[in-house]
């Protein structure tokens, strides 16, 4: 039974002591900190460093730990290249509380900034006099970046009517101003847009533009950077075509509804359940539910126990973990279980796991129950939705697990691409670093699906494969549904 089943690890941290010392003593002693603590706690060690493995690992920390005593400040870097070693996502070393935040531009990066907004070709424009050219053809338009940072329109170049140029209509970046050309575009003879794109430096970048969704959408590939298209108005939404940040439910049709769901996290559990409840109705008389899970990053699997209830037909059987048995994992978890928010139902379990790990503290492994899967029943089969579609591209650790366990119910098709394969490690700890600058993340259990059906790394594959350049994913998925009889 997954301990991510129903809560999200919150931060928990160990308090640490620190002297004074130089920044290499620093730095390295956090380093080592890092290093024990990913081969006495960390779940993925034993398979990850199995075999030939090990040498290749600790030859790695006599090499890098060499790095950081030479350059302290680098330990940061340092350190993400070592977990990179991995290959595991929940593996993590972040800034820690007392870091402080960055610092604003100095008065001479101010000024250089200054400067280069007065710099480079002009061509002003007006974005109601752009929008009065005639004979508009991809890619003219006035163009948006999804963080609105710029704003441009997009024209044919005075100077030379066969190609296009994107200038600046508004700028949050001081490097830009209004009438700069950021980018140039032009059109080669198989069809294909070149492009060279300046960069917030004014560095310039050769690469392709690639146009999606009719032309709803810009990328430029050289910088993985997306423009969406606000005039004319787009053929398809963006939130179609990005997945959105946001939750919702929307209805796409009197037959199908739309519910977006961009993470699990714990905090988020009640905005989920109210969107349920609050269109309970809707839910209760639409015969299709199209669920996006697209690029979901996870959290709590108690943020879905509710939307399972909608979409069950069946019982749902998970496959348990085990826990990696440590007397850091331990304290961390009695702390957990001790915490005044921590849900009453589930103390009992957390505390039968400490026990199991403080009673045989030279085992490997622990767990939280005596069996190695559990067991959810599906009492009330409701008649709708009848049939459910799950986007699932990218969707990972919690999201994983959701697509795992809903993939069970007869009503379910999932589409799209894989899921993002992060599960197999799960319910991530963290604690500060000796110095109290940084957070080390790591997971602290293992699926008992290994080694037998691994996960990470590769995802589960949907039922129906949905291109990546599919104009309007949801569009698709939705067809579907509603050419499906009874």
């Amino acid at each position: 039974m997954r301990v991510a089943r129903y809560f999200l690890l919150s931060l928990f941290v160990l308090a640490t002591s620190a002297s004074a010392q130089s920044p290499a003593d620093e730095a390295l002693r956090d380093f080592d900190f890092v290093v024990d603590s990913l081969r006495t706690d960390y779940a993925g060690f034993p398979d990850k460093t199995a075999g030939d493995k090990l040498a290749t690992f600790e030859a790695d920390v006599v090499r890098y730990r060499a790095l950081v005593a030479e350059h302290p400040d680098k330990l940061f870097d340092t350190m993400w290249d070592l977990l990179g070693w991995f290959k595991d996502g929940p593996l993590a070393f972040d800034s820690g509380p007392s870091q402080p935040p960055p610092a604003p531009p100095s008065a001479d990066e101010a000024a250089k900034e200054r400067t280069l907004a007065e710099t480079g070709r002009f061509v002003p424009i007006e974005e109601g006099t752009a929008k009065k050219i005639k004979a508009l053809r991809v890619p003219q338009g006035i163009w948006e970046t999804l963080d609105g940072t710029y704003r441009v329109a997009v024209v044919p170049d005075p100077e030379n009517r066969t190609q296009f140029v994107g200038i600046i209509l508004a700028s949050l970046a001081p490097s830009w101003t209004p009438g700069q050309v950021k980018f140039n575009l032009t059109q080669s003879p198989d069809g294909k847009w070149q492009s060279t794109f300046r960069f917030r430096n004014h560095d310039e970048k050769q690469g392709e533009a690639r146009f999606q969704a009719k032309a709803s959408l810009m990328e430029f590939d050289s910088i993985s950077s997306l423009w969406k298209r606000i005039w004319p108005e787009p053929a398809v939404t963006i939130d179609r075509i990005v997945p959105s940040k946001d939750f919702f439910l929307r209805a796409l049709s009197p037959e199908t509804l739309w519910l977006r769901l961009p993470n699990f996290k714990n905090g988020n559990r009640e905005t989920i359940e109210k969107l349920l409840s609050e269109n309970s109705q809707k839910l209760a008389t639409t015969p299709n539910l199209l669920i996006d899970l697209r690029n979901n990053s996870g959290g709590s699997d108690a943020s879905y126990a509710e939307l399972m209830k909608w979409i069950c037909s069946r019982s749902i059987y998970s496959i348990g973990v085990e826990f990696r048995v440590s007397k850091r994992n331990a304290d961390l978890y009695e702390t957990l279980a001790n915490a005044p928010d921590f849900p009453e139902s589930f103390r009992p379990m957390i505390n039968s796991l400490v026990s199991n790990m403080r009673v045989q503290p030279t085992a490997k492994w622990a767990t939280t129950g005596e069996r190695p899967f559990s067991i959810q029943t599906c009492p009330d089969i409701r008649a709708n939705p009848r049939r459910v579609a799950i986007i699932i591209t990218g969707a990972g650790s919690s999201g994983d697990q959701f697509v795992l366990d809903a993939r069970q119910s007869r009503k379910v098709t999932t589409f799209g691409g894989n899921s993002a394969g992060i599960i197999d490690y799960s319910n991530q700890l963290q604690t500060l670093t000796p110095s109290g600058k940084y957070l080390f993340k790591w997971s602290s259990s293992r699926s008992m699906r290994l080694p037998d059906e691994p996960i990470d790394g590769v995802g589960i594959a949907p039922d129906i494969r949905v291109a990546a350049e599919t104009d309007d994913p949801v569009g698709y998925v939705q067809q579907w549904l509603e050419k499906q009889v009874g």
